[in-house]
C-alpha cells in the first residue's frame, strides 16, 4: 500500500514456480541499474512463463492450474509495486500517482481474469490473448514508464 513508510519484503519459498522454460526471456537491456528492482523485474518475468507456457502446451489446459499461477503472479505484483511505492514515497517521486495508476491498472486486469477463471467464464480460447496481452504490458510498463523513474532513483543513491 502506498505511504505504508516501512519496506515491503518477500517471501521466495513459492515464487512464481521456479525451474520451467521460461518464454520470456530477460534481457541485459531491461535492466534498471536498481538491482533490487531488477531482480523483482526478473521474479515477474518468471512469473508469466509458467502462463504462456499452459497456454502453448495446448488445449485443453488444467484451469485450476492457470488459476494457481495468477494467484502467484499477483502476489509477487502487489509485492513489487509496494516495494516501488515505498522507494517512491522515500525519495519523494513526483510522478508517482500516474505510475501507481499503471500498477492499479495491471493488478486489475490480473484480477479480472482471476474472477473469470473462477466464476467459469473464461473460455480457454479467450485467455490466450488475455494473458498475451498482460506478459505485453507488463514489457512495455518495464521498458517505459520504469526508466521514466529509475533515473531519478539513481540521482538520489538508490542502488
Amino acid at each position: 500500500m502506498p505511504g505504508k513508510g516501512s519496506e515491503p519484503t518477500w517471501q521466495p519459498e513459492a515464487a512464481c514456480w521456479p525451474g520451467l522454460v521460461p518464454l520470456l526471456r530477460w534481457e541485459a537491456s531491461y535492466n534498471l541499474g536498481i538491482p533490487t528492482l531488477d531482480q523483482q523485474h526478473q521474479a515477474l518475468f518468471a512469473c508469466f512463463n509458467p502462463l504462456l507456457e499452459e497456454i502453448n502446451a495446448g488445449a485443453p489446459f488444467r484451469l485450476g492450474f492457470v488459476a494457481l499461477l495468477l494467484d502467484d503472479l499477483i502476489a509477487y505484483a502487489d509485492y513489487h509495486f509496494e516495494h516501488e511505492t515505498y522507494l517512491f514515497v522515500r525519495h519523494g517521486y513526483l510522478g508517482r500517482n500516474e505510475h501507481f495508476g499503471e500498477h492499479n491498472s495491471f493488478l486489475e486486469m490480473l484480477m479480472h481474469l482471476r474472477h473469470q477463471l473462477e466464476h467459469g467464464r473464461s473460455k480457454p480460447e479467450l485467455l490466450e490473448p488475455l494473458v498475451r496481452l498482460l506478459a505485453s504490458w507488463w514489457l512495455d510498463h518495464l521498458t517505459g514508464q520504469d526508466r521514466d523513474y529509475a533515473e531519478f532513483l539513481l540521482a538520489k543513491g538508490e542502488q
